[in-house]
Protein backbone atom coordinates (compact mmCIF):
# COMPACT_ATOMS: atom_id res chain seq x y z
CA UNK A 1 0.00 0.00 0.00
CA UNK A 2 1.25 3.68 0.04
CA UNK A 3 2.12 6.39 2.16
CA UNK A 4 -1.95 7.24 3.13
CA UNK A 5 -0.77 10.06 1.02
CA UNK A 6 -0.49 14.00 2.78
CA UNK A 7 -2.10 14.10 5.60
CA UNK A 8 -5.91 15.46 4.36
CA UNK A 9 -5.65 17.43 7.45
CA UNK A 10 -2.12 19.02 6.55
CA UNK A 11 -2.14 22.76 6.14
CA UNK A 12 1.06 22.64 3.91
CA UNK A 13 1.05 25.61 2.37
CA UNK A 14 -1.25 27.50 4.81
CA UNK A 15 -3.21 29.04 1.74
CA UNK A 16 -4.50 25.02 1.73
CA UNK A 17 -7.88 26.11 2.88
CA UNK A 18 -10.69 24.16 4.68
CA UNK A 19 -9.06 21.18 6.78
CA UNK A 20 -10.76 17.85 5.07
CA UNK A 21 -10.67 16.39 8.15
CA UNK A 22 -13.37 13.66 7.12
CA UNK A 23 -10.85 12.32 4.39
CA UNK A 24 -8.41 12.04 7.27
CA UNK A 25 -10.72 9.77 9.20
CA UNK A 26 -11.35 7.67 5.80
CA UNK A 27 -7.65 7.27 5.61
CA UNK A 28 -7.75 4.99 9.04
CA UNK A 29 -10.86 2.81 8.01
CA UNK A 30 -8.18 2.62 4.70
CA UNK A 31 -5.61 1.70 6.36
CA UNK A 32 -7.50 -0.57 8.66
CA UNK A 33 -8.56 -2.47 5.80
CA UNK A 34 -4.94 -3.38 4.69
CA UNK A 35 -4.23 -4.51 8.13
CA UNK A 36 -7.20 -6.97 8.55
CA UNK A 37 -6.11 -8.45 5.06
CA UNK A 38 -2.57 -8.97 6.69
CA UNK A 39 -3.60 -10.15 10.01
CA UNK A 40 -7.00 -11.56 10.46
CA UNK A 41 -7.28 -15.32 9.44
CA UNK A 42 -9.69 -14.63 6.54
CA UNK A 43 -8.26 -17.62 4.45
CA UNK A 44 -10.03 -20.31 7.08
CA UNK A 45 -12.33 -18.24 9.50
CA UNK A 46 -14.20 -15.49 7.96
CA UNK A 47 -17.02 -17.15 5.68
CA UNK A 48 -17.25 -16.99 1.66
CA UNK A 49 -18.39 -13.91 2.00
CA UNK A 50 -16.36 -12.21 4.55
CA UNK A 51 -13.13 -14.41 3.05
CA UNK A 52 -13.94 -12.60 -0.22
CA UNK A 53 -14.28 -8.96 1.02
CA UNK A 54 -11.23 -9.17 3.27
CA UNK A 55 -9.27 -10.41 0.28
CA UNK A 56 -10.12 -7.29 -1.49
CA UNK A 57 -7.55 -5.75 1.25
CA UNK A 58 -5.43 -4.25 -1.51
CA UNK A 59 -8.10 -2.35 -2.84
CA UNK A 60 -6.91 0.16 -0.52
CA UNK A 61 -3.45 0.93 -1.77
CA UNK A 62 -5.62 2.41 -5.19
CA UNK A 63 -7.76 4.57 -2.94
CA UNK A 64 -4.36 6.12 -1.29
CA UNK A 65 -2.94 6.64 -4.21
CA UNK A 66 -5.75 8.52 -5.68
CA UNK A 67 -6.49 10.24 -2.66
CA UNK A 68 -2.63 11.13 -2.62
CA UNK A 69 -2.86 13.49 -5.92
CA UNK A 70 -6.05 14.58 -4.77
CA UNK A 71 -4.80 16.24 -1.93
CA UNK A 72 -1.67 17.45 -2.97
CA UNK A 73 -3.63 19.27 -6.04
CA UNK A 74 -6.29 20.91 -3.53
CA UNK A 75 -3.10 22.27 -1.44
CA UNK A 76 -0.45 23.28 -3.95
CA UNK A 77 -2.85 23.72 -7.15
CA UNK A 78 -3.81 27.47 -6.15
CA UNK A 79 -0.03 27.98 -5.98
CA UNK A 80 1.42 29.65 -9.42
CA UNK A 81 4.39 27.82 -8.56
CA UNK A 82 5.78 25.11 -6.70
CA UNK A 83 9.42 25.57 -5.10
CA UNK A 84 11.03 22.16 -5.85
CA UNK A 85 13.02 21.97 -2.76
CA UNK A 86 10.57 22.89 -0.30
CA UNK A 87 8.14 20.50 -2.11
CA UNK A 88 10.23 17.48 -1.56
CA UNK A 89 11.75 18.69 1.44
CA UNK A 90 8.46 18.00 3.15
CA UNK A 91 7.58 15.56 1.14
CA UNK A 92 10.86 13.73 2.50
CA UNK A 93 9.90 14.32 6.10
CA UNK A 94 6.41 13.67 5.67
CA UNK A 95 7.31 9.79 5.18
CA UNK A 96 10.86 9.04 5.54
CA UNK A 97 11.28 9.07 9.05
CA UNK A 98 8.62 6.24 10.18
CA UNK A 99 10.00 4.72 7.09
CA UNK A 100 13.18 4.25 8.03
CA UNK A 101 12.17 3.13 11.44
CA UNK A 102 10.16 0.91 10.11
CA UNK A 103 12.89 -1.02 7.79
CA UNK A 104 14.86 -0.76 11.45
CA UNK A 105 12.73 -2.42 12.98
CA UNK A 106 12.18 -5.39 10.42
CA UNK A 107 15.58 -6.39 11.15
CA UNK A 108 14.92 -8.91 13.64
CA UNK A 109 11.73 -10.68 11.72
CA UNK A 110 14.23 -10.60 8.68
CA UNK A 111 16.59 -12.61 10.41
CA UNK A 112 14.31 -15.05 12.65
CA UNK A 113 12.71 -15.77 9.17
CA UNK A 114 15.34 -15.03 6.78
CA UNK A 115 12.86 -13.44 4.71
CA UNK A 116 15.38 -11.38 2.89
CA UNK A 117 15.81 -13.32 0.06
CA UNK A 118 19.09 -14.25 -1.76
CA UNK A 119 19.78 -10.69 -1.67
CA UNK A 120 19.63 -9.20 1.35
CA UNK A 121 22.19 -6.18 1.01
CA UNK A 122 20.91 -5.36 -2.55
CA UNK A 123 17.47 -5.94 -1.21
CA UNK A 124 18.46 -3.91 2.11
CA UNK A 125 19.89 -0.84 0.02
CA UNK A 126 17.19 -0.89 -2.51
CA UNK A 127 14.21 -0.59 0.52
CA UNK A 128 16.30 2.29 2.40
CA UNK A 129 16.71 4.31 -1.20
CA UNK A 130 12.93 3.76 -1.80
CA UNK A 131 13.43 1.98 -5.22
CA UNK A 132 12.50 -1.73 -4.48
CA UNK A 133 9.52 -1.65 -6.84
CA UNK A 134 11.51 -1.45 -9.55
CA UNK A 135 12.72 -4.82 -9.63
CA UNK A 136 10.37 -7.60 -8.57
CA UNK A 137 12.42 -9.58 -6.98
CA UNK A 138 13.19 -6.94 -4.18
CA UNK A 139 9.66 -5.38 -4.05
CA UNK A 140 8.61 -7.33 -0.89
CA UNK A 141 11.94 -8.86 0.76
CA UNK A 142 11.86 -6.00 3.42
CA UNK A 143 8.61 -4.29 4.91
CA UNK A 144 6.35 -5.81 2.22
CA UNK A 145 4.24 -2.29 2.19
CA UNK A 146 7.32 -0.24 1.63
CA UNK A 147 6.55 -1.12 -2.12
CA UNK A 148 3.77 1.30 -2.57
CA UNK A 149 5.96 4.33 -1.09
CA UNK A 150 8.12 3.50 -3.94
CA UNK A 151 5.33 4.52 -5.82
CA UNK A 152 4.60 7.39 -4.50
CA UNK A 153 8.12 8.24 -4.47
CA UNK A 154 8.06 8.21 -8.56
CA UNK A 155 4.36 10.56 -7.74
CA UNK A 156 6.22 13.29 -5.43
CA UNK A 157 8.97 13.47 -8.16
CA UNK A 158 6.43 14.29 -11.02
CA UNK A 159 3.76 15.94 -9.29
CA UNK A 160 5.27 19.39 -9.52
CA UNK A 161 5.27 19.27 -13.28
CA UNK A 162 1.90 17.53 -13.74
CA UNK A 163 0.27 20.21 -11.51
CA UNK A 164 2.12 23.21 -13.28
CA UNK A 165 0.63 21.54 -16.56
CA UNK A 166 -2.72 20.33 -15.26
CA UNK A 167 -3.61 23.29 -12.95
CA UNK A 168 -4.37 25.75 -15.76
CA UNK A 169 -7.23 23.32 -17.80
CA UNK A 170 -11.09 24.25 -17.41
CA UNK A 171 -13.24 21.95 -15.64
CA UNK A 172 -14.23 20.03 -19.13
CA UNK A 173 -10.91 18.88 -19.57
CA UNK A 174 -10.01 18.01 -15.67
CA UNK A 175 -13.36 15.62 -16.16
CA UNK A 176 -12.22 14.02 -19.57
CA UNK A 177 -8.90 13.65 -17.93
CA UNK A 178 -10.49 11.68 -14.87
CA UNK A 179 -12.70 9.45 -17.54
CA UNK A 180 -9.21 8.78 -18.98
CA UNK A 181 -7.54 7.87 -16.10
CA UNK A 182 -10.20 5.35 -15.21
CA UNK A 183 -10.31 4.17 -18.72
CA UNK A 184 -6.52 3.49 -18.93
CA UNK A 185 -6.62 1.38 -15.59
CA UNK A 186 -9.41 -0.33 -16.39
CA UNK A 187 -8.63 -1.19 -19.97
CA UNK A 188 -5.70 -2.79 -19.19
CA UNK A 189 -6.72 -4.63 -16.58
CA UNK A 190 -9.26 -6.32 -18.61
CA UNK A 191 -6.70 -6.92 -21.37
CA UNK A 192 -4.15 -8.70 -18.85
CA UNK A 193 -7.57 -11.13 -17.85
CA UNK A 194 -8.78 -11.27 -22.15
CA UNK A 195 -5.40 -11.61 -23.72
CA UNK A 196 -3.21 -13.76 -20.87
CA UNK A 197 -0.15 -12.70 -21.75
CA UNK A 198 1.57 -14.80 -18.59
CA UNK A 199 -0.37 -17.95 -19.49
CA UNK A 200 -2.94 -19.63 -17.41
CA UNK A 201 -4.61 -17.50 -14.62
CA UNK A 202 -3.64 -20.30 -11.75
CA UNK A 203 -0.60 -19.75 -12.29
CA UNK A 204 0.66 -17.64 -9.41
CA UNK A 205 4.41 -19.05 -8.81
CA UNK A 206 6.44 -18.36 -12.28
CA UNK A 207 6.20 -16.23 -15.37
CA UNK A 208 3.71 -13.27 -14.11
CA UNK A 209 6.23 -10.78 -15.45
CA UNK A 210 2.94 -8.75 -16.96
CA UNK A 211 0.88 -8.97 -13.40
CA UNK A 212 3.76 -8.01 -11.92
CA UNK A 213 4.02 -5.20 -14.48
CA UNK A 214 0.40 -3.83 -14.43
CA UNK A 215 -0.01 -4.28 -10.48
CA UNK A 216 3.37 -2.97 -9.24
CA UNK A 217 5.12 -0.65 -12.09
CA UNK A 218 4.85 2.98 -10.60
CA UNK A 219 4.78 3.95 -14.32
CA UNK A 220 1.54 2.06 -15.07
CA UNK A 221 0.03 2.74 -11.68
CA UNK A 222 0.16 6.47 -12.36
CA UNK A 223 -3.24 7.22 -13.81
CA UNK A 224 -4.74 6.58 -10.29
CA UNK A 225 -2.03 9.15 -9.10
CA UNK A 226 -3.41 11.25 -12.32
CA UNK A 227 -6.99 10.91 -11.16
CA UNK A 228 -6.67 12.09 -7.94
CA UNK A 229 -4.84 15.67 -9.16
CA UNK A 230 -8.06 15.85 -11.46
CA UNK A 231 -10.31 15.62 -8.62
CA UNK A 232 -8.55 17.89 -6.47
CA UNK A 233 -8.37 20.54 -8.67
CA UNK A 234 -11.83 20.04 -9.47
CA UNK A 235 -12.51 20.20 -5.89
CA UNK A 236 -11.28 23.86 -4.82
CA UNK A 237 -14.49 25.94 -5.45
CA UNK A 238 -16.95 23.08 -5.95
CA UNK A 239 -20.47 23.37 -4.16
CA UNK A 240 -21.34 20.86 -1.70
CA UNK A 241 -23.29 17.78 -3.11
CA UNK A 242 -26.92 18.31 -3.24
CA UNK A 243 -28.82 15.78 -0.81
CA UNK A 244 -29.94 13.49 -3.78
CA UNK A 245 -26.53 13.31 -5.50
CA UNK A 246 -25.47 12.27 -2.02
CA UNK A 247 -27.91 9.72 -1.08
CA UNK A 248 -27.46 8.47 -5.06
CA UNK A 249 -23.24 8.32 -4.41
CA UNK A 250 -23.55 6.58 -1.38
CA UNK A 251 -26.21 4.24 -2.78
CA UNK A 252 -23.36 3.14 -5.21
CA UNK A 253 -20.68 2.64 -2.90
CA UNK A 254 -22.57 0.63 -1.27
CA UNK A 255 -23.40 -1.80 -3.99
CA UNK A 256 -19.76 -1.92 -4.57
CA UNK A 257 -19.02 -2.94 -1.09
CA UNK A 258 -21.99 -5.81 -0.85
CA UNK A 259 -20.78 -6.94 -4.46
CA UNK A 260 -17.10 -7.33 -3.02
CA UNK A 261 -18.49 -9.61 -0.68
CA UNK A 262 -21.22 -11.18 -2.80
CA UNK A 263 -20.25 -10.79 -6.70
CA UNK A 264 -16.57 -11.53 -6.14
CA UNK A 265 -16.74 -14.88 -4.96
CA UNK A 266 -18.64 -16.12 -8.23
CA UNK A 267 -16.73 -13.60 -10.36
CA UNK A 268 -13.04 -13.64 -9.82
CA UNK A 269 -13.05 -16.84 -7.42
CA UNK A 270 -10.14 -18.54 -9.32
CA UNK A 271 -8.44 -15.47 -10.39
CA UNK A 272 -6.34 -14.84 -6.97
CA UNK A 273 -3.83 -12.81 -8.14
CA UNK A 274 -5.22 -11.42 -11.04
CA UNK A 275 -8.18 -10.35 -8.72
CA UNK A 276 -5.61 -7.87 -7.05
CA UNK A 277 -4.98 -6.30 -10.11
CA UNK A 278 -8.88 -6.64 -11.10
CA UNK A 279 -10.64 -5.41 -8.16
CA UNK A 280 -8.91 -2.07 -7.60
CA UNK A 281 -8.94 -1.54 -11.26
CA UNK A 282 -12.44 -2.20 -11.79
CA UNK A 283 -13.67 -0.34 -8.52
CA UNK A 284 -11.57 2.55 -9.63
CA UNK A 285 -14.81 4.45 -10.33
CA UNK A 286 -15.87 4.01 -6.84
CA UNK A 287 -12.77 4.78 -5.52
CA UNK A 288 -13.10 8.31 -7.41
CA UNK A 289 -16.78 8.66 -6.26
CA UNK A 290 -15.63 7.86 -2.67
CA UNK A 291 -13.72 10.44 -1.90
CA UNK A 292 -15.78 13.24 -3.67
CA UNK A 293 -18.29 12.26 -1.50
CA UNK A 294 -16.15 12.13 1.60
CA UNK A 295 -15.13 15.47 0.75
CA UNK A 296 -18.10 17.52 -0.49
CA UNK A 297 -21.24 16.00 0.97
CA UNK A 298 -22.18 17.05 4.33
CA UNK A 299 -24.44 14.38 5.41
CA UNK A 300 -24.44 11.59 8.33
CA UNK A 301 -21.84 9.90 7.34
CA UNK A 302 -19.54 12.97 6.61
CA UNK A 303 -19.95 14.08 10.61
CA UNK A 304 -18.86 10.24 11.68
CA UNK A 305 -15.57 10.39 9.63
CA UNK A 306 -14.67 13.90 10.60
CA UNK A 307 -15.54 12.66 14.48
CA UNK A 308 -12.12 13.93 16.23
CA UNK A 309 -11.28 10.73 17.61
CA UNK A 310 -11.10 9.20 14.17
CA UNK A 311 -9.61 11.75 12.82
CA UNK A 312 -6.71 11.09 15.35
CA UNK A 313 -6.68 7.84 13.95
CA UNK A 314 -6.93 8.78 10.66
CA UNK A 315 -3.50 11.06 11.24
CA UNK A 316 -2.12 7.75 12.47
CA UNK A 317 -2.78 5.94 9.79
CA UNK A 318 0.75 6.54 7.50
CA UNK A 319 2.28 4.64 10.93
CA UNK A 320 -0.36 2.16 11.28
CA UNK A 321 0.37 0.34 7.48
CA UNK A 322 4.22 1.30 7.61
CA UNK A 323 4.31 -0.56 10.53
CA UNK A 324 2.12 -3.37 10.93
CA UNK A 325 4.25 -6.03 9.14
CA UNK A 326 6.99 -4.91 11.49
CA UNK A 327 4.72 -5.00 14.55
CA UNK A 328 3.00 -8.34 13.09
CA UNK A 329 6.88 -9.81 13.04
CA UNK A 330 7.58 -9.15 16.10
CA UNK A 331 4.12 -10.62 17.46
CA UNK A 332 5.34 -13.24 16.21
CA UNK A 333 8.37 -13.80 17.68
CA UNK A 334 6.96 -12.92 21.01
CA UNK A 335 4.12 -15.38 21.34
CA UNK A 336 6.38 -17.81 19.61
CA UNK A 337 4.03 -18.31 15.99
CA UNK A 338 5.69 -20.05 14.09
CA UNK A 339 4.61 -22.35 10.95
CA UNK A 340 3.27 -26.00 12.77
CA UNK A 341 2.24 -23.72 16.08
CA UNK A 342 -0.13 -21.25 15.46
CA UNK A 343 -1.02 -19.28 18.39
CA UNK A 344 -3.89 -17.43 19.50
CA UNK A 345 -2.65 -14.73 17.69
CA UNK A 346 -4.31 -16.64 14.49
CA UNK A 347 -7.50 -16.88 16.14
CA UNK A 348 -10.68 -13.83 15.09
CA UNK A 349 -10.62 -12.64 18.37
CA UNK A 350 -6.48 -12.68 18.64
CA UNK A 351 -6.39 -10.68 15.60
CA UNK A 352 -8.74 -8.17 16.66
CA UNK A 353 -6.91 -7.71 20.12
CA UNK A 354 -3.72 -7.38 17.85
CA UNK A 355 -5.00 -4.67 15.51
CA UNK A 356 -6.59 -2.61 18.60
CA UNK A 357 -2.75 -2.42 19.56
CA UNK A 358 -1.36 -1.64 16.57
CA UNK A 359 -3.94 0.73 16.46
CA UNK A 360 -2.73 1.82 19.79
CA UNK A 361 1.21 1.99 18.71
CA UNK A 362 0.17 3.95 15.45
CA UNK A 363 -0.89 6.85 17.62
CA UNK A 364 1.95 7.07 19.71
CA UNK A 365 4.23 6.83 16.77
CA UNK A 366 2.17 9.70 15.12
CA UNK A 367 2.28 11.76 18.57
CA UNK A 368 5.64 11.09 19.56
CA UNK A 369 8.05 9.82 16.37
CA UNK A 370 6.83 10.91 13.22
CA UNK A 371 5.00 14.18 13.99
CA UNK A 372 7.96 15.66 15.84
CA UNK A 373 10.31 14.69 13.42
CA UNK A 374 8.14 15.76 10.72
CA UNK A 375 8.12 18.97 12.21
CA UNK A 376 11.85 19.78 12.93
CA UNK A 377 12.72 18.26 9.13
CA UNK A 378 10.14 20.43 7.01
CA UNK A 379 11.16 23.66 5.54
CA UNK A 380 9.92 26.61 7.68
CA UNK A 381 8.30 29.35 6.16
CA UNK A 382 10.39 32.49 5.72
CA UNK A 383 9.50 35.33 7.81
CA UNK A 384 7.94 38.40 5.53
CA UNK A 385 9.21 41.77 5.35
CA UNK A 386 7.63 44.27 7.28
Amino acid sequence: MTDPGIAASDSEPSSAGRRLDALTGMRYLLALYVVMYHVYPWEQQAGPYGRAFLSSGPLSVSEFFVLSGFVLAYVYGPQDAIGLRTFYRARFARVYPLYALALLLMIPPQLATRGAGSQPILSALASFALVQDWWSQLRFTWNAPGWSLSVELFFYALFPFLCARLRGLSRGSLIALALLACAIRIGLALAYVALRPDGSLANTEHGMAWFDALAFLPVLRLPEFMLGIALGLLHRGAPPLSRTVTVAGWLLVACGVVFLAIGTPAAWSTYVWPRDLLVPAVFLPITALLIVLVSRSRGFLTRVLAFPPLVLLGESSYALYILHIPLWGWTKILTADRPGHRTWIRTPGGALLVVAIFSTIAVLAFLFVEKPLRNALRPRARPQAA
